[in-house]
């Protein structure tokens, strides 16, 4: 167990030092809501955004201050991995020479440069494990510093896969909308409601990188 207090509202705090692992003893199945609080039971930081069911055992939970973000795992389990995704933008987010991050948010809020493949026109970025929701972010590529101020475009809230389907296109016309897809050897593989790019508006050559694109 973790040294605890009540913050009020039936709410047990776990009181962390930055940069550390603490465990927690589930004695039955619980729902929970988690999150994280300032000294003083104040500010609030929702780790996702649904309660949690965890079952009775015990977890291993890790702050890390760098990123001012929680993870946790039952202890006998594998951890949560990093996830890298891939970004295909269309002609609208390409204009004007923009550049492209993420914003990670639900286990603190994190700002992540996304990088072109080689010449592909995909570009790509890491999720650190324990960020539930992502933001893609067409940026002012005049200013390298990653914050709303200098957006120009976004999609809305989006899940941080946790299947194959890793690569997000946007549709074609759209500022802020895409698909879900499968990446693979530089191109967006889809299911078959969705219309695959050409290579050309992958940004790729035909029978180098992309034998199967129609």
């Amino acid at each position: 167990y973790l040294p605890g207090r009540r913050c009020g509202n039936g709410q047990l705090t776990i009181d962390f030092e930055k940069q550390s692992t603490g465990t927690l003893v589930v004695e039955q199945d619980v729902e929970l809501k988690l999150y994280n609080k300032a000294p003083g039971c104040t500010s609030n930081k929702w780790i996702g955004s649904s309660n949690v069911a965890l079952s009775a055992g015990t977890y291993i939970f890790t702050y890390t201050v760098s990123t001012d973000s929680f993870t946790y795992v039952k202890e006998g389990e594998e951890p949560a991995k990093p996830v890298t995704v891939y970004l295909v933008p269309n002609a609208e987010w390409k204009q004007a020479d923009a550049r492209f991050a993420i914003y990670l948010f639900g286990n603190g809020e994190l700002w992540v440069d996304m990088v072109q493949i080689g010449n592909t026109g995909v570009y790509t970025a890491e999720v650190p494990a324990g960020y539930p929701s992502i933001i893609f972010v067409r940026m002012n590529p005049s200013d390298k510093a990653n914050n709303w101020t200098n957006k120009w475009n976004q999609t809305g809230d989006l899940s941080v896969p946790s299947d194959d389907k890793v690569c997000y296109t946007m549709n074609a016309g759209s500022w802020d909308k895409g698909t879900w897809g499968v990446y693979k050897e530089h191109e967006c593989k889809y299911e078959a409601v969705v219309t695959a790019p050409t290579c050309e508006k992958a940004g790729l050559t035909e029978g180098k990188h992309c034998a199967d694109c129609g």
